[in-house]
């Protein structure tokens, strides 16, 4: 009996003790991002142009007709990041009036960025784009003005 009792009294101890007790402590970081916002400023707009005399809309006889007024983008987030624009190949025009394709990107902070499609935010986190593109496959009917709303897509690099 006299063995038992020293071994839960040090027992005792030893749980009791806080100098024996094990800490552990952790730091981490947080970095709060601003969201990435798009407001739509105008449509991309398509004025109708008088007819050749091979019947085509366009310039030369082509069956293309430029953008009239670029479709304009105001974006904001964290001041000087990189983002990501992401377009279709092409849309599909009012009523199937033809088809919007070959979409020029210019950025107001970084310039033309049609081939990279990526921009930076000015030192206040905002950008402006302008995307214009070239309605082609014009149905043989005249179309009047026309708007084109452009699915447009911006992320952060």
């Amino acid at each position: 009996m006299k063995t038992f009792i020293p071994l839960t009294f040090i027992l005792a101890v030893f749980a009791a003790s806080p100098s024996l007790a094990q800490t552990r402590t952790a730091t981490g970081a947080i970095q709060i991002e601003r969201a990435l916002t798009m407001t739509s400023v105008q449509p991309m707009t398509f004025v109708a142009a008088p007819r050749n005399l091979q019947g085509a809309n366009g310039v030369n006889g082509s069956e293309e007709a430029p953008a009239s007024a670029p479709a304009i983008i105001d974006i904001t987030g964290d001041p000087g990041r990189i983002y990501r624009i992401r377009l279709p190949p092409s849309i599909e025009a009012q009523a199937g009036k033809g088809l919007i394709d070959g979409f020029r990107v210019w950025s107001e902070t970084a310039g033309d960025v049609s081939r990279t499609l990526a921009g930076r935010l000015n030192d206040q986190g905002t950008d402006r784009l302008h995307i214009t593109g070239a309605l082609t496959h014009v149905s043989t009917l005249a179309f009047s003005d026309m708007r084109a709303a452009v699915p447009v897509r911006v992320d952060y690099e």
